[in-house]
């Protein structure tokens, strides 16, 4: 069913062309900009640096994202937005681009149904991806598309958010700032500031959060030795840890607090955060540590300490890097399963076998070193 559309979509596109001519001008208004980012939390914060970097060059621009509903209030008072559209069909996106009078149209990933939203919406001038790899989201349809628009080269195997900026090049923007950025309101503020008031007792100790899901089956530690790895943390450093996660996550919350013994104290935060408080209180933590997952990138953003579990994951594609991240992986794989853009199929098998083989005490130790190098033994 998805070809047959795939096909129908372009075959639109291209009668498009034929009668209105390509989306592409020479002289092009950096009035209105639309970028289409419909992936999860993690990828869509490391998509922010594209949105400061047009920002810079052009701070007049208007900049609307369209994307998937999780995302609209991870970008809530990101100052780089002035419009955030929810993706909720194909033709209600083309009829929302159309109203929106946008100049110029970004898509930060390999897409078929996105770009032709683009395409048929008549923006005047498109920007799409062109990856440097096999890819199965870069499809026979989405190649074709591509001729009919702007093309902006993406390195598949190199640092994602870097990649991304690339699309602003077509628009003479040379962009190399990473920096992701993020933000949240007075009201989530107060609530997280109530919260840890609430628990006094740990203001002047460590403070730990770890996301024990991923939200993706493949990439996930067991969640038993996250319990393990709160115990060994507790009787090194007498961290306050907590367990952070949403409300569909309380099975594997069991299973981390089933390794945890009752004599070790913990705060389980599981469903108590929206996304907006969920920004704050990371924000105000000394280190964070998942397997991989969205709010592990929303540390990052905050310039939070980090230490990311990949497991099969690249470790050059997306991962926070720079001096206050690190990642841990079986350094004897020989490579690794999978990547952003390399994740739609994978051999499961060996997926687990790399999350799995990543020892409690492998974690612990780059954890202490983490501790150590970035001085957070008590709170300032």
């Amino acid at each position: 069913m998805n070809r047959l559309n795939n096909l129908f979509l372009l075959s639109l596109c291209f009668v498009r062309a034929v009668f209105c001519g390509v989306s592409r001008k020479k002289q092009v208004s950096h009035k209105k900009v639309v970028i289409i980012q419909r992936a999860a939390i993690g990828d869509m914060v490391c998509t922010t640096p594209l949105f400061s970097g047009l920002k810079r060059v052009f701070p007049k621009c208007e900049i609307t994202i369209l994307g998937n509903k999780i995302n609209k209030e991870l970008l809530d008072r990101n100052h780089d937005v002035s419009r955030y559209v929810i993706w909720k069909s194909f033709w209600d996106s083309v009829s929302e681009l159309k109203s929106g009078d946008f100049n110029v149209g970004i898509l930060v990933a390999p897409s078929p149904d996105s770009l032709s939203a683009l395409l048929l919406s008549g923006i005047p001038f498109v920007i799409a991806p062109r990856m440097s790899k096999k890819t199965p989201f870069q499809t026979i349809s989405y190649r074709l598309l591509l001729s009919l628009c702007e093309v902006a080269g993406h390195s598949i195997g190199s640092y994602a958010p870097r990649e991304y900026l690339r699309l602003l090049e077509p628009l003479g923007i040379f962009a190399n700032n990473t920096e992701k950025k993020l933000a949240y309101s007075d009201v989530a503020n107060e609530k997280v500031d109530k919260f840890f008031a609430e628990h006094a007792k740990f203001k002047n100790i460590l403070r730990i959060g770890i996301a024990h899901s991923t939200g993706a089956k493949f990439k996930e530690w067991p969640a038993e030795r996250f319990g393990k790895l709160t115990v060994k943390l507790w009787e090194k450093y007498r961290a306050c840890i907590f367990i952070v996660g949403a409300s569909y996550d309380e099975n594997e919350a069991i299973k981390m607090k089933s390794a945890i013994p009752e004599n070790i104290p913990f705060i389980d935060t599981v469903g108590k955060w929206n996304i907006d408080e969920l920004k704050a209180f990371i924000s105000k933590l000394d280190l964070f540590i998942g397997a991989d997952t969205g709010p592990i990138y929303i540390a990052e953003a905050f310039n939070v300490p980090t230490v990311d579990i990949i497991g099969p994951v690249d470790e050059k594609d997306q991962p926070p890097r720079g001096l206050l991240h690190k990642v841990v992986f079986d350094e004897s794989r020989k490579s690794p399963v999978t990547g952003v853009f390399t994740n739609k199929f994978y051999n499961y098998e060996e997926a687990r076998r790399q999350a799995e083989a990543i020892t409690v005490e492998q974690v612990f130790s780059v954890v202490e070193e983490c501790i150590y190098e970035k001085n957070l033994n008590t709170r300032k």
